[in-house]
This record gives structure tokens, C-alpha cells and sequence, in this order.
């Protein structure tokens, strides 16, 4: 298959990483101490870009997982809520969830068809969903301005399209 061919190189990165427990023990460490930051400092957090300044001294030994120093966050929403604080990640998650109560609202006027359809939304809103479960493994707003900026235009568009939904605001097209 695939694992002997093109894809052997990452078939077998994937191996490896899938045996270190080091990675796992690694990310409660600095999940704990992302809670523990959290609980510091809930409502201005940390500052923006400054977890990777404090978590070092969070990090503790978690059960009989033993302290390991270095390494960086594995969670987009612990990092902002360590860095932002609880009102600014929820102003953050706020925009998704209106958005998200938009379209089931305009759910009847989505067009049943054609591109920019019901299918459509429903497709963006499947990339939403799997970039937050992603970005629930990784640190994306610093490490990736590309999914950052994907993450945001995709709402974008589904805002763009569920607003044309609306009957009160839709300019018919000309015919012809």
C-alpha cells in the first residue's frame, strides 16, 4: 500500500509519534499548566504571545507523569484562554456561535440548490467543526497564520451567504 510507496517517509513519522509517550505526557504537563494559568489570572490573562513566557513556571508533576521543562502549547483555546483570559476567548467564540444561530435562523431561506446552496453551508460549517477540533490538539493562532486565516474567512463566507438569505435585505437579480 501507501506505507511502502510515496507516503512511506510519513507513514513511518506517524509510527513514530504515535509510540512517544513523551508527546502525550508532554501535553498534560502543559495542559495543567495552561488550568493552572487560567485560574491565575481568569480575567486578563496572561497577555497575548506570552504563554510560552509563563507556563514554565505553572508546570508541575501531573499523577506519575514527571515534570518535563520545554516544549509549547497544544491548545489553541487553553493558550488564548492562558494568554486572553475568559471575556476575550468568549468574545472570540462568540462570533462562531452567533454566526452559527444566524444560519439556523435563515435556515428556510438558503437556497435548496445550485452553488452557493444549503449544501454549501453545511459543507463550511463541517470545516469549522474540524478545525476546532484540530486546533483542540495544536497551537494555531501563533504557529499558523494560514488555518488562522482560514478559520476566519471561512466564517466569513458562511456570514456572507446566510446574510444574502435574508428576505428583508435580498435584491433579486435581473433577468436575462
Amino acid at each position: 500500500g501507501l506505507s511502502v510507496g510515496p507516503l512511506a517517509e510519513q507513514f513511518a513519522f506517524a509510527q513514530e509519534r504515535i509510540n512517544d509517550e513523551d508527546t502525550v505526557d508532554s501535553r498534560i504537563v502543559t495542559n495543567d499548566a495552561s488550568l493552572r494559568m487560567i485560574a491565575a489570572q481568569p480575567v486578563t490573562g496572561f497577555g497575548f504571545g506570552n504563554f510560552e513566557r509563563y507556563d514554565e513556571s505553572f508546570k508541575r508533576r501531573v499523577g506519575d507523569i514527571p515534570l518535563k521543562l520545554g516544549g509549547s502549547a497544544h491548545n489553541t483555546y487553553l493558550a488564548m484562554l492562558a494568554e486572553q483570559g475568559i471575556p476575550a476567548t468568549a468574545l472570540y467564540l462568540a462570533v462562531p456561535a452567533i454566526l452559527l444561530v444566524g444560519t439556523l435562523r435563515r435556515w428556510p431561506d438558503l437556497p435548496r440548490s445550485g452553488l452557493v446552496s444549503r449544501t454549501l453551508v453545511v459543507l463550511l460549517w463541517f470545516a469549522i467543526a474540524d478545525m476546532f477540533v484540530v486546533q483542540n490538539f495544536l497551537e494555531m493562532i501563533h504557529s499558523s497564520y494560514w488555518a488562522t486565516s482560514l478559520w476566519w474567512l471561512t466564517l466569513g463566507l458562511i456570514a456572507t451567504i446566510v446574510d444574502r438569505a435574508d428576505p428583508a435585505i435580498r435584491i433579486d437579480e435581473p433577468a436575462g
